[in-house]
């Protein structure tokens, strides 16, 4: 009796004196807790030592300066001069946009057609190039009066050019004849069969020199057989200089076909100003007969010598006809 009393004792005892402590436990606890976060809300707010980010508008006021200072240091390393205004925005709004990067702007002033012309310049005449002759070719362009290839024939085909080389004048070697009778349209069509019946042969036909032997010589035979046939205009090295003595003459653009035979048409042929394109008027020939479908004669820059081909051998660039 005594014994069963003294083991229930003993299991009240065990059980309790665990759930006593748990208990104070869990009230210590509950109380750290409260102390910490205590501590935690009244601590200072930690203050930052890093520096504060900078203003995103002066970087980019930063970054447009520079590339500005770099653009004119292009213009002035390549060009010789400051950039126009037109000139410094353009290729800046191309920096800030991504199209251009200041490897690209460079490399695009090295290749303008005002570096281009400047070289020939010093190239072909001695000399850098004079600012009023500089902006009256890069007007022309820009007009479309003249292409690259024709500024460079200009330049070659310049009295200063030719005194400074001992280079005569093509009018002294080129074969003019007595215009021959009948219409206009006549007479041009013969003359130009009699220059291909002629110079048959490769490098026959009097070429002057700065044609290079012919390669560049169709705005000479073309102007030759005009000339023949009694158009009173000079024979020329250049296409785009044939063309505003035919118009002075009264001779007007006209829509094809059809084709009428004497019409003098121009051509797209290759690329002369650099861009990947074949450029207007870089060759020059009389048309043969009327009609849709028909012939027409130019010089063969690689023969060397005038022939006859189809009118459209050649992508079309533009048709004149005497009034």
């Amino acid at each position: 009796m005594i014994t069963r009393f003294a083991s229930t004792l003993l299991l009240v005892f065990l059980f309790t004196v665990p759930t006593a402590r748990g208990a104070d436990m869990d009230r210590t606890l509950e109380e750290h807790e409260v102390q910490v976060q205590s501590e935690v809300d009244n601590e200072p707010l930690p203050t930052s030592t890093e520096p504060a980010a900078e203003n995103p508008t002066q970087d980019q006021n930063g970054l447009d300066q520079q590339y500005v200072e770099s653009i004119r240091k292009y213009y002035r390393e390549i060009l010789g001069r400051e950039p126009d205004g037109h000139g410094l925005e353009t290729w800046l709004n191309g920096l800030k946009n991504g199209t251009h990067t200041l490897a690209s702007v460079r490399q695009g002033i090295l290749q303008s057609n005002e570096k281009q012309i400047g070289d020939w310049y010093r190239e072909l005449l001695g000399r850098d190039p004079d600012r009023g002759g500089l902006e009256t070719w890069l007007e022309a362009i820009r007009e479309g009066a003249h292409t690259m290839d024709s500024v460079r024939q200009g330049i070659l085909d310049s009295e200063e050019y030719r005194a400074r080389h001992g280079v005569t004048a093509p009018t002294d070697s080129s074969p003019v004849r007595s215009p021959p009778s009948g219409s206009l349209a006549q007479r041009v069509v013969n003359a130009a069969q009699d220059v291909v019946n002629t110079y048959r042969t490769s490098g026959s036909f009097p070429y002057d020199p700065l044609t290079q032997g012919g390669l560049l010589g169709c705005a000479q035979v073309a102007s030759t057989a005009l000339k023949n046939a009694g158009v009173p205009i000079r024979i020329e090295l250049a296409v785009l200089r044939v063309l505003p003595q035919l118009r002075a003459l009264g001779w007007k653009e006209v829509d094809v076909p059809p084709y009428q035979a004497g019409d003098v048409v121009t051509w797209s042929t290759y690329d002369s100003s650099g861009d990947g394109r074949n450029d207007p008027d870089t060759h020059i020939g009389i048309v043969m007969q009327s009609g849709n479908s028909v012939q027409a004669m130019s010089n063969d820059s690689i023969a060397r010598r005038p022939t006859i081909h189809s009118v459209t051998a050649f992508p079309v660039t533009r048709v004149l006809r005497a009034a």
